[in-house]
């Protein structure tokens, strides 16, 4: 699903005005009826349908002109109807002018938004809030107070069983990056037009959407396909996920799977090393050997009896690698891994994982180990593929100097941080936490639409790590094996957790979910106008 920012949006709007019989004010009159369902969905959903007022509230821009156009229509077909200002006497567009007009000449009362009270509004169950404050427009500048206060209103009416309806974006979401201030209102629902922004699916804005319900406004399919073909982001949701499974031929043996090396685990943390190696056996793959203490063997044979044990030195190691599709370092390593056999490492593999310890040492080499990194595609090797959270990929940003302008590289974001990770390193970077981000060193960038907290426990890591190493052991390319290993990672999770609740989710949950992880997503069929709200959010 590829996702489009403010400018995109901007540049498709003024595109299709040149299409027969699409002017702006068209345009808004399509969201505002696509709008006008969305809330109209949610309504008839209530426990009292003939029950539910609407207020409406509208900025000043075309996001307030769509909810004065919506007002309108929901009146018509029988709602009750309040429209509030929420900047009066601003100046309005021609075509948001309008709409206010008409909702003025259809008997709907536009009062300014400060004199709306919530101990006035009736039984909050009761209440539809339509947010239609700011759009695309806004670029996470802090709010206005008047706006502030009114959204400090909203919130207390939410938590008393409203429910609050988003045109495009929930007021204050910046539709690049997901950033909002802490005001930002919680929709129940997002209705966006023309296609899903990335600010919507990028965390805190994700949190802020609820369901996003995508709306392409009547535009031909193959004129949006091009405008958004030049998106650099994507949601990976499961049918995108779908599409980067590897191919499974039925006469298929170890040897077509793919063997994976892992270099985990030490006597302080050996079930790091088995988290790990767990992960790859599920991956697919067809053999896993797993470099790590001598001293643990005998615990780890019992639990992973499929897999080869190797010590993990200089000898033992480095005589692997030619017969390795794909090695994954890093997990539960500690201090233990000399460097001489890191950089050997990052010299020679092919499909590399770091993760854990392995990026921890390798910012601590600025000077020597840091550079082999991006010095990779010079010897001809494909990208490292590197797992940090967020403690590592801070620390891998004071590893790596900026490539080209430092002032022009923003760090506001989980988006930009990968961006500037992947730019810095030369390596696709999986980027860990509430919607992943992945980004390879060119600029493309997918965004994890799975997942939820349970999986904020420690050895959640290591599984994703193995999982991410057998997937490129299958011959998928770095940004494919990333992008894939986060959503089965995260659907694990969900499967799991909708069993154990996220609380009491361990990653050996998400360890037993994973083949119905598969499963679910082998099944999975486009559905490209909806996402579901995050797993365990507030409504």
């Amino acid at each position: 699903m590829k996702t489009i920012g403010s400018e995109l949006s901007a540049r498709i709007d003024q595109a299709a005005a040149d299409l027969p019989g699409v002017t702006r004010r068209v345009l808004m009159e399509r969201a505002a009826a696509a709008l006008a369902r969305g809330c109209e969905g949610l309504a008839r959903a209530s426990r009292d349908p003939a029950a539910v007022r609407f207020h409406v509230f509208c900025g000043k821009g075309y996001n307030g002109g769509d909810g004065y156009a919506a007002a309108g229509l929901l009146q018509a077909r029988g709602a009750r109807v309040w429209v509030w200002d929420t900047f009066p006497g601003a100046r309005l567009s021609e075509e948001t002018g309008r709409f206010r007009s008409a909702c003025l000449s259809a008997g709907i009362p536009v009062r300014p938004a400060e004199m709306f009270r919530e101990d006035e509004a009736g039984p909050a169950e009761d209440l539809l809030l339509v947010d239609a404050v700011f759009g695309t427009g806004f670029r996470g500048e802090g709010l206005p107070d008047p706006v502030r206060t009114l959204f400090a209103r909203w919130e207390a009416l939410r938590r008393q069983g409203a429910r609050i309806v988003a045109a495009d974006l929930p007021s204050g979401v910046d539709a690049d990056t997901g950033l909002c201030p802490p005001e930002t209102p919680r929709a129940v629902r997002t209705i966006t037009f023309l296609a899903v922004k990335t600010g919507l699916v990028s965390w805190p804005g994700r949190e802020r959407a609820g369901e996003i319900l995508s709306d392409p406004l009547g535009l031909p399919g193959d004129f949006l396909d091009d405008a958004i073909g030049a998106s650099s982001c994507e949601a990976v949701d499961l049918a995108l996920a779908r599409t980067l499974l590897p191919e499974r031929p039925p006469d298929g043996h170890k040897g077509t799977f793919g063997r994976v090396a892992l270099a985990a685990g030490s006597p302080f943390m050996p079930g790091a090393a088995a988290l790990a190696a767990e992960g790859a056996l599920r991956s697919g793959c067809g053999l896993v050997h797993l470099a790590t203490h001598p001293s643990l063997v005998p615990a780890l044979l019992p639990r992973i009896p499929e897999v080869l044990f190797h010590p993990l030195d200089a000898a033992a190691l480095p005589a692997l690698l030619p017969e390795m599709s794909s090695v994954g370092v890093g997990p539960g390593l500690g201090r233990t891994l000399p460097d001489p056999l890191l950089e050997r490492l990052l010299l020679e593999v092919r499909s590399l994982v770091l993760d854990a310890d392995a990026l921890n040492q390798v910012a601590r080499s600025p000077d020597h180990l840091a550079p082999l990194l991006p010095g990779r595609a010079a010897r001809g090797l494909p990208p490292a593929l590197l797992l940090p959270h967020p403690g590592e990929g801070q620390r891998l940003l004071e590893a790596f100097p900026p490539v080209g302008d430092p002032a022009g590289e923003s760090l506001a974001s989980r988006l930009d941080i990968t961006r500037a990770l992947a730019r810095r390193t030369g390596c696709v970077v999986l980027y860990k936490g509430a919607g992943s981000v992945t980004a390879t060193p060119g600029g493309q960038v997918r965004i994890n639409l799975s997942g939820n907290s349970g999986l904020a426990k420690g050895g959640s890591g290591d599984i994703l790590c193995g999982l991410a190493a057998g997937l490129l052991a299958q011959g998928l390319r770095p940004h494919d094996a990333a992008a894939l290993a986060a959503c089965l990672h995260g659907l694990a999770a969900d499967l799991a957790a909708a069993r154990t609740g996220v609380r009491a989710l361990r990653p050996v949950d998400v360890l037993a979910a994973l083949p119905e992880a598969f499963l679910a997503l082998e099944a999975a069929l486009p559905q490209e106008d909806r996402i579901p709200a995050p797993e365990g959010r507030l409504s």
